[in-house]
């Protein structure tokens, strides 16, 4: 048997690898124009399986996947019929990421829509108004699919379980005693104008984002939840807004110029979305509101890791 030598196959590779980067830059899979804007991002390889919430962003994504059949007749046909394979697995799997979505501390939005035959419905036509992100075709006749729907506004899928949310947070403050003493504060804690939001940074404590999270004290009392807020802004704005940068938050418009900032004492709840507040800091958040009602416009900001 006649021996390879090593530097021969060496420099057998190094004129090879040119030509298979080539390949692999020019036209492997091809993008589809879609409507509307394309995000750009980096797709991390749960994403591009499955899916994801992005929750600073408010979007939830799903990916699909589909294959020319066998028993297609045609190209065109197999072209068309992998195309809908695709859209339909995103969709399958957008509900899928939609009933993980974490309404409270304590429920997901799968618990609504085994619940209620209004939410399930509501939320299947969501769903079906999903927007396409990317369309990928590629060379073995193959698609793959983005798409997303939004978590807020009237076509969010937390307009769906509202009403029932709602509900619930009524029963939840006639089940607490609701007697937080405002009382006095101090000079030096009070600001010197009227503030026009709150930032609560939650970094550190392992939160998790909710579409109704609540701001408590430790003995459970309300600080702020979504009976705190208009109904409008709720639906269209979302009860509260998480950003992973203080910078960001600081300049948000959704806090205004003059925003409160308080440190989370901790956190609570099944899925740890609820915020505990010291009551030191409820007092004082009391009373700023009270000044500038922010509470009513939901401009309360979350930071998180």
């Amino acid at each position: 048997m006649k021996r390879i030598n090593p530097s021969s196959t060496k420099s057998i590779c190094m004129l090879v690898l040119p030509f298979i980067l080539l390949i692999g830059l020019t036209g492997v899979a091809q993008e589809e124009p879609t409507v509307g804007n394309i995000l750009q991002e980096v797709v991390t390889v749960v994403d591009e399986m499955i899916g994801h919430i992005d929750w600073e962003e408010g979007y939830i994504y799903a990916v699909g996947d589909g294959v020319p059949p066998e028993d297609a007749v045609s190209p065109a046909q197999a072209r068309v019929r992998a195309k809908r394979a695709a859209i339909d697995t995103a969709y399958a799997r957008l509900l899928e990421m939609a009933e993980e979505v974490r309404v409270d501390a304590e429920s997901a939005t799968a618990n609504y829509i085994n619940e209620s035959y209004q939410v399930r419905t509501r939320v299947s036509g969501l769903i079906q108004n999903a927007e396409i992100v990317t369309l990928r075709h590629f060379e073995d006749g193959s698609y793959q699919i983005k798409m997303r729907m939004p978590i807020k506004g009237k076509e969010g899928i937390a307009s769906a379980v509202l009403p029932m949310q709602m509900e619930k947070a009524i029963l939840y403050r006639v089940g607490i005693a609701y007697e937080i003493s405002i009382g006095e504060v101090s000079e030096e804690a009070q600001p010197e104008e009227a503030c026009t939001g709150l930032i609560v940074d939650a970094r550190g404590l392992e939160v998790k984002p909710a579409m109704y999270p609540r701001l408590i004290i430790m003995s459970g009392e309300v600080i702020y939840d979504l009976m705190s807020a208009n109904p409008n802004t709720v639906i269209e704005q979302g009860l509260v807004e998480y950003s992973s940068s203080m910078e960001i938050a600081i300049n948000s418009p959704r806090v205004g110029d003059n925003p409160l900032v308080v440190e989370a004492l901790s956190i609570s709840g099944e899925y740890n979305a609820d915020i505990v507040l010291t009551e030191e800091d409820a007092q004082r958040v009391f009373s700023v509101n009270s000044m500038d009602n922010f509470f009513g416009e939901a401009k309360v900001i979350i930071l998180v890791e």
